[in-house]
């Protein structure tokens, strides 16, 4: 006994698409291939947070052949300096100290960005930032030898 199966039907493919639809697909296609090539053209940077925002802020050591031993006043004095508000300042003050006096040398990060490098040099720390670009401070008498 032979067995006969129904036929089965897929209506969007046995159906021919109209004309008018099919525009409407290539149209919506080439638009999204437009707005996709507009959004790869150009630099794009993602905007950067204001000082006082609400972002994370955090010290990173890093490895240095030197180390130096600051004070409060120092560590105060330099992440002023940096433009850090007074609560940054508590937050960061012995992260900082710790990492010169341990490794040398530290990386600040402002979110997810460094933003600036310290890294003693005997009796001078060396900083170098993104927004306030590059001076030396002297431990000894407690001033800026180089920069603005």
């Amino acid at each position: 006994m032979i067995l006969k199966t129904p036929a089965v039907r897929y209506p969007l493919i046995t159906k021919r698409l109209r004309p008018d639809a099919i525009k409407g697909l290539v149209t919506l296609v080439l638009a999204f291939l437009f707005l996709g090539l507009l959004g790869c053209g150009g630099r794009w940077r993602a905007p950067r947070p204001a000082r006082g925002a609400d972002v994370a802020v955090s010290v990173q050591p890093v490895s240095n052949t030197s180390a130096i031993r600051l004070t409060v006043d120092d560590v105060i004095v330099i992440l002023r300096k940096l433009g850090h508000t007074d609560a940054q300042v508590f937050e960061l003050g012995e992260d900082l100290r710790d990492a010169l006096l341990n490794y040398g040398g530290a990386k600040i990060r402002v979110g997810d960005q460094v933003d600036s490098g310290l890294r003693a040099e005997g009796f001078h720390v060396w900083i170098f930032s993104l927004s306030r670009g590059t001076f030396v401070y002297d431990v000894k008498s407690h001033e800026f030898t180089l920069g603005p």
